[in-house]
């Protein structure tokens, strides 16, 4: 009727002879688990049937990037049932992949005033750890008890029983890097990252720290004793050399849309300030007697460039022109800010650094440090930041000194050889020709939870990263689109293995070019296992300076274009950070640097409830439609690991067709 609404809510009910509807049930009680389709009303009445519990609440959770089943047990007030014996119950009843990871015993289900269970009333389950195939074992001496307390720190997952997988708690290669660097920090033990990605466990690690002769510690992570010049890191040189061929290309920008009784003044203050506290912002970088030198500069005040643009329309160029901007890095200082004033209440604050300067996680760290000093009138201090232990130039001279030469050649020697043979032009999807004649051409879209929780199950499943799962898929969809099996994919490997490091602003990362040969692949899984190998042994040799490997492998150059790599591929979670500028609104605002960094690159970021994948390539590189074939063969891909039927009854990946 006119004024009148009905909802669907995916209720079961029956209409009652008083008019009255009764609940009895939920239409959408199936959820998915490591592949297999349950029926929480099945799994509930396997509990209903045990002596002592009077009802059951049956629903999936997300921990650690993987979803498990979890049981809330009510038993009526009554003295409740230890949980092993009904895990041991419930074991016999049901099907092992039906049996919750997580048992939670409680008084009474928590019901809402239309009597169904209140779900958001439902206790935590925390950050216990999961049932997994592996018996529970605890440390079992100072050595486990230590390494214990590093992965639940970076896993943020306990207890963690020593035979339990690194990979099968959620782990990643990024959080694999911490776990490496807190060991080396607790233990002066530099393991190989490559042990702990192929089914680490707190066990083996121990037994690698006390059985290791490389307890040197690699020295301490000190504060340097003087202000001289010192040679950039292998990271930096990396970029500095791409950005010879694409100037332009490596800007960051970021843009906050300010709503509020903003004070430009302390904004500026506040500018400076964490100018002052980050010395990778003050830095330029020079080549000298054939090496690239980087040089911190004092710390400068009124940084931040204030344009009146009251009432302009074309804000839009405005904030283009300071974005796309090239930076010379031997004279101007990798960061600018310019705040654009449209009226009293609104400003467009845009901060763009070079990628030399920072990385992605920067990224986070600037902004939060920016609006922690602006809600403390400009003051870091007032703000009560931690102070940093050392600076950006610290960690080069510390990198410099614990990476023997020896190490160096052995892993450069190492992707010579890989390298050699393997096509490294990713024809005929990239074409041959100049690179910059045109803007960068984006790609979007974007994949639900389903495709979030699809992702890490089968990553889990195959015992391998969720980047090399990505790398997997995206490399598959090439191959779909442009009939080439083997090319080149590049990615930057992030290095934060300290935990000096983690508030710093710098860039830790190295580029490293990986080849995939998928020519023997015929599905999703020998795809994965194939490339998760190719990943593994990437991450095994990220020491490797990229600009020593293209030097040695001498490849054809061409105008504007980064050598050895066409095609990029980067995974990690989407930026967050703290924007409350006090009575300040701000919402941070996509923009682009206006320049592709590769031929083509594939960018996938993991929010809470989303995957969100671009696809950036240069249009005088790669034609528009072969573009808009490859996002729709991702999108595919990506939405078939989260459907219903993505994975068969064996745990493998589902044959997606082409397309």
């Amino acid at each position: 009727r006119p004024g009148f609404y009905r909802y669907h809510t995916g209720d079961h009910g029956m209409l009652r002879s008083d008019g009255l509807f009764e609940f009895v049930g939920r239409q959408d009680d199936r959820v998915k688990i490591r592949g297999y389709r349950i029926e929480t009303e099945e799994v509930a009445a396997a509990f209903q049937a045990l002596d002592g519990v009077t009802d059951v609440a049956v629903r999936s959770v997300v921990q650690g990037g993987v979803d498990h089943l979890v049981a809330y047990v009510a038993t009526g007030g009554g003295e409740p049932p230890r949980t092993s014996e009904l895990r041991q119950q419930i074991a016999d009843a049901l099907p092992a992949y039906m049996v919750p990871s997580f048992i939670v015993p409680v008084a009474e289900l928590p019901l809402t005033a239309g009597g169904k269970v209140d779900l958001e009333a439902l206790p935590p389950v925390g950050t216990h750890r999961p049932d997994l195939a592996s018996e529970f074992v605890p440390p079992r001496n100072e050595t486990e008890e230590i390494i214990s307390e590093v992965w639940s720190g970076v896993l943020k997952t306990s207890p963690i029983g020593v035979h339990d997988q690194f990979l099968h708690l959620g782990g990643d290669s990024l959080s694999a890097m911490q776990v490496i660097g807190r060991v080396l920090d607790r233990f002066g033990v530099d393991l190989p990252i490559r042990d702990l990605l192929d089914a680490g466990t707190i066990a083996l690690m121990a037994s690698a720290v006390t059985g290791s002769d490389n307890g040197t510690g690699n020295g301490p992570l000190v504060r340097r004793s003087s202000d001289s010049d010192i040679a950039a890191t292998y990271g930096q040189t990396a970029i500095w050399l791409a950005e010879q061929f694409g100037p332009g290309a490596y800007n960051m920008p970021k843009v906050l849309d300010l709503e509020g009784p903003l004070d430009p003044t302390v904004l500026g203050r506040s500018l400076d300030t964490v100018m002052e506290r980050q010395s990778a912002l003050r830095t330029t970088f020079h080549f000298e007697n054939e090496r690239l030198i980087q040089r911190v500069h004092p710390p400068e005040r009124n940084r931040l460039e204030i344009v009146d643009a009251p009432g302009d329309p074309d804000v839009d160029a405005l904030i283009d022109e300071v974005a796309s901007r090239p930076f010379d890095l031997a004279v101007d200082l990798p960061f600018r800010a310019r705040l654009i004033r449209i009226s009293d209440r609104r400003h467009m604050l845009v901060l763009v650094n070079h990628h030399i300067a920072g990385d992605r996680q920067s990224s986070g760290i600037l902004l939060a440090e920016l609006a922690a000093a602006y809600r403390a009138e400009g003051s870091l201090a007032a703000a009560d930041l931690p102070a940093l232990p050392v600076e950006y130039a610290d960690y080069a001279l510390w990198q410099e000194a614990v990476v023997p030469r020896e190490e160096i050649e052995r892993q450069v020697q190492f992707w010579i050889e890989r390298l050699s043979g393997t096509p490294l032009s990713l024809s005929p999807l990239v074409s041959g020709g100049p690179a910059g004649v045109q803007p960068a051409t984006r790609l979007t879209f974007r994949c639900g939870r389903s495709v979030v929780d699809g992702l890490s199950r089968l990553a889990r499943l195959r015992g391998t990263s969720r980047f090399a799962a990505v790398t997997a898929i995206v490399a598959s969809a090439v191959r779909e689109v442009g009939g080439q099996s083997q090319f080149v994919v590049g990615t930057t490997v992030t290095r934060r293995s300290r935990p000096e490091l983690e508030s710093l602003v710098g860039y830790f990362a190295n580029l490293v070019a990986t080849p995939v040969d998928l020519s023997d692949t015929q599905d999703l899984d020998s795809a994965i296992e194939e490339t998760g190998h190719a990943v593994v042994a990437a991450l095994a040799h990220s020491d490797a300076p990229f600009d020593q490997v293209v030097a040695r492998l001498r490849p054809e150059r061409q105008a504007g274009r980064m050598p050895l790599i066409d095609l990029m591929v980067n995974y990690g979670r989407a930026e967050s950070a703290d924007l409350a500028f006090g009575p300040v609104r701000a919402q941070r605002m996509r923009v682009d640097s206006g320049r592709a960094r590769a031929p083509l690159s594939v960018n996938l970021r993991e929010a809470a409830d989303e995957i969100i994948c671009d696809v950036v390539f240069d249009p005088a590189l790669v034609a528009v439609d072969r573009g808009e074939r490859l996002i729709a063969a991702l999108k595919r891909m990506l939405e078939a690991i989260g459907g219903e039927n993505a994975m068969s009854e064996d745990g493998r990946a589902a044959t997606w067709s082409g397309g």
